[in-house]
């Protein structure tokens, strides 16, 4: 849902140690990965692209709507390389 209406998302993501950190995202596809499923997103934060395991994701909140954005969609995401 938060993918197809472009609403940003605030995550409570649990690091590999456990520790939980906030993450304010712009969620942009799933995709199965050989470890489980990731959700590839623009993150606010770090003002990159990340990936998040889903099975690390403790929470999410559903935001406001996101714009398209030149350098942050999905097709910024697969041309620079990181799949």
């Amino acid at each position: 849902m938060a993918i197809s209406r472009r609403l940003r998302v605030t995550l409570s993501y649990c690091d590999r140690c456990g520790f939980p950190t906030l993450r304010r995202v712009r969620p942009l596809a799933i995709v199965a990965g050989p470890r489980g499923a990731l959700l590839i997103a623009w993150c606010e934060r770090r003002r990159d692209f990340r990936n998040f395991r889903l099975d690390r994701i403790c929470a999410l909140r559903p935001g406001s709507r996101f714009p398209e954005t030149q350098g942050k969609d999905l097709a910024d995401y697969l041309g620079g390389g990181w799949i």
